[in-house]
Parts: structure tokens; sequence; C-alpha cells
């Protein structure tokens, strides 16, 4: 789950200073390892709460467009990657200016006596998420209603593969006792949680408003995504138990900071030179947020969400809040079991294609020629 309680003028998928309340997607389980290989094999698509209601087209072509871009950062990224395992390691003095951009761009996140090591870890997961296939049913706009997803629930392997949803999927119903309890469609199971419930009672007071008149402090995340609950998790195997299988993760956005970004074309952009020049442009940021941050978005947002699904490592968050999320924590820390680090990892590696040096502080320069 990623939080945002902070609003920027620039665009609203950014941390927040504030610590948000633990996150509650299933990845927290101890019956989970922190870190776990990504599969391969990674299917997604959208529901149609991305594709209908509000503000539909525009929705939908955000959603996708952030996946295209996740998945050209991604692979950009690795080819990158595999170039700075030779210029990290670099130590002349004689090299090239750029090269010591880069060489201090690399040291931001990579531990000087694990560069190697390191490198290898984030060309593991950055091409992971490079190599997801979909949207399935996107040649015909069926998305989850077609064919093909359906057949994937029938391979064995769907705890692998993840569905975005761009608002929650509950439906309130009678549980064995006779009280009423809302059950998750996507996970077809009992929702005990709360933020799901957070993300339906805004919606249920914003959907009428304009933007410009949500108020996003209202819920505490951007995001949440579930996998399989660890009841359902075979303690021998690792993997969920074979009625379980069909089942995959999901990524919920949540619809009331959707409409409030909707008049900024939902902040999705890829790294430019307009975009770039913006963003070192950007001033009175406040406290503790760095220029880097403004170029987050909501692909940046689905970047890190997609590292909590099964296929992907389901990594989970540090129970230390203040560890997991943004650019001032991954560089302190460079924890390579955490979602944002992978996230701030790879548009890292695409500001450096772009030609800009990063800061410590996340503030963003243009290197030497």
């Amino acid at each position: 789950m990623r939080s945002s309680l902070l609003t920027l003028a620039v665009g609203f998928f950014t941390l927040a200073e504030s610590v948000p309340t633990p996150p509650e997607n299933d990845t927290s389980s101890a019956l989970l390892i922190s870190r776990a290989d990504p599969s391969g094999k990674v299917h997604w698509t959208i529901h149609e709460t991305c594709y209908t209601g509000d503000d539909a087209d525009n929705k939908k072509k955000a959603v996708l467009d952030s996946v295209k871009i996740i998945t050209d950062r991604s692979a950009l990224a690795v080819e990158s990657l595999e170039k700075w395992k030779k210029e990290c390691r670099g130590i002349m003095s004689h090299i090239p200016s750029t090269v010591k951009d880069i060489r201090a761009n690399c040291e931001l996140l990579l531990s000087i006596d694990k560069w190697e090591a390191m490198i290898d870890t984030g060309i593991k997961f950055l091409r992971a998420s490079s190599e997801i296939q979909g949207p399935i049913g996107g040649a015909d706009s069926t998305f989850e209603k077609s064919g093909d997803w359906n057949n994937l629930k029938n391979g064995g392997e769907h705890y692998n593969n993840f569905i975005i949803y761009c608002a929650p999927d509950l439906e309130p119903r009678k549980n064995d006792a006779g009280r009423d309890q809302d059950w998750d469609k996507g996970q077809d199971r009992w929702y005990d949680g709360t933020t799901l419930k957070q993300f339906r009672d805004a919606w249920e007071q914003d959907k009428d408003k304009a933007p410009e008149e949500i108020d996003i402090a209202a819920t505490h995340a951007a995001a949440i995504t579930l996998i399989n609950d660890p009841a359902f998790i075979d303690r021998e195997s690792g993997e969920p138990i074979a009625e379980r299988k069909m089942y995959a993760g999901t990524i919920t956005l949540n619809p009331s900071k959707l409409r409030k970004e909707s008049a900024s074309g939902y902040n999705v952009d890829r790294i430019t030179e307009a975009a770039l020049a913006k963003a070192m442009n950007a001033k009175d940021l406040p406290n503790g947020i760095g220029q880097i941050e403004v170029l987050v978005g909501l692909p940046g947002l689905i970047h890190h969400e997609m590292f909590h699904t099964w296929g992907l490592g389901r990594l989970k968050d540090d129970d230390d809040l203040k560890r997991s999320y943004g650019w001032d924590a991954m560089v302190t820390n460079k924890d390579q079991n955490l979602p944002e680090y992978f996230m701030y990892l790879g548009l890292l590696m695409d500001l450096t294609l772009w030609g800009a040096r990063v800061t410590p502080e996340g503030n963003l320069e243009r290197m030497k020629k």
C-alpha cells in the first residue's frame, strides 16, 4: 500500500510527510518471506471500474498508459543497469564527467561494498516488471471479462497475476452469523480490513464533486494491494492451497484521489525534456520532498503496488513505515526488500538516460557535458 497524505501542486500521488496507518495487505504475514524471486509468468488486466463510469475513457487511458510507462522504463533500466556493472566500478580520475555523474547517481541507491549484487537484484526485479503480459482482453476491450482472462484462472498459477481496480468492489452480505459484512468480490472472500471501506465511503461523499472540491485528506492511502490471505497458504510449499490458486492479486486505486487527479490528466507523464524541466523548476515543495518525487505520478504508484503482488516478489512494506516510502528513505536505507526501492531505481535509471543528475535530497540537475 502506498500512502499519499500530502498534496503537491504538481501532483497528488507522492509520499506524505505524515506516517500512514499500517498497511493491511496480506504480504505482511509471517508465512510469507520478505522477498521472493519474481515468477516470470505474470499476466495483468484492468477491472471494469477502470473503463466504465466516471471519466471512463480518460481513466482507462491513464491506467493503461501508466503500465506501458512502467514496462518501458523497467526494460530501459535493465539495459542501463547491465552497463552500470562496469561504469559504477570505474575509479579512474580521468573518466568523462558524464560517467562521474552516472556513478554519483549510482551511489544513491547502491551500497559501495555491494554494488554488483545489488545491481543483479535490481535487474531481476525490474526485468520482471518489464515482462508482464497484458492487458489481457485489451484487444476487444473486454479485459477481465474476456475469455483469455478467464482461461488463466484455470491454469494453476493465476495467483501470480494481478488486476487493477479503480474503485473497491465490495458487496454487503450476511455472514454465517447473520451479521452484515463486506464481501471482497475481487478476492472472493470476506473483507475484514479498513482501507477498501475507507475508499468506498469517501467515494460516496466525493463522486458528485468537482476535482477541486475533493479533500484528499479524507483517506490516507492512494492504493492497496491484496493477495491470498495467510489462512489459504500451504505452510510446506509456501504457495496458495489449490482452490485459491485461481485468484489473482488485486491492486485497488483510491477513486476519490483518481478524481482529484483527473483535472491534471491523472499525473501520467513520461520523462521528457518538458517534464524534466517542469520538475527542475518546482520550487517551495513541502519539507522533505525532492523534485524527483514530482515525477512519481500514477506510474510510480502502480509500479510500487505491482511489487506487492505474488508474481513480482510479494514484497512488503517495512513495519517502520517511515522506512517504506519516499526518496529520502530509499537513499538512506537502500533496502531492496521494499517495493518503493525498485520503483525509485527504475525512475532513477530513466532520469539518468535523460541526462539528469539527482542529488541526495532528491533535487534534479543537468549532468555536465
